[in-house]
């Protein structure tokens, strides 16, 4: 997988597939992703959690999950002068994987 020598983070979802939080890139950190797997190994295509550039650089998620089964990711944007909070629950979750 792209990445610009930062930071990601990973969880299971509800169907059993490994989910990272991750910045799609191998140049820059303009954009935050999600991608999934069923083996750990291949991870293909995903989908935008911050779009390219709406933040400046995001980078450093961390993802926990809630009592009431949302996930929350936290992560650094505009080059670690913020801290940002994305929640999201299953439903979301597949239709931005399209799985």
């Amino acid at each position: 997988m792209p990445n610009p020598d930062s930071g990601i983070d990973a969880f299971v979802d509800d169907a059993g597939d490994i989910v990272v939080v991750y910045n799609p890139s191998t140049t820059d950190r303009h954009t935050l992703a999600l991608a999934a797997s069923r083996d750990g190994i291949h991870f293909p295509g995903g989908c935008e959690l911050v779009p390219t550039g709406a933040e400046g650089d995001v980078a450093y998620p961390v993802v926990i999950r809630a009592r009431d089964g949302t996930w929350h990711v936290i992560y650094s944007a505009w080059a670690k002068t913020k801290v940002r909070h994305f929640r999201f629950d299953s439903a979301w979750l597949h239709h931005c994987l399209g799985s």
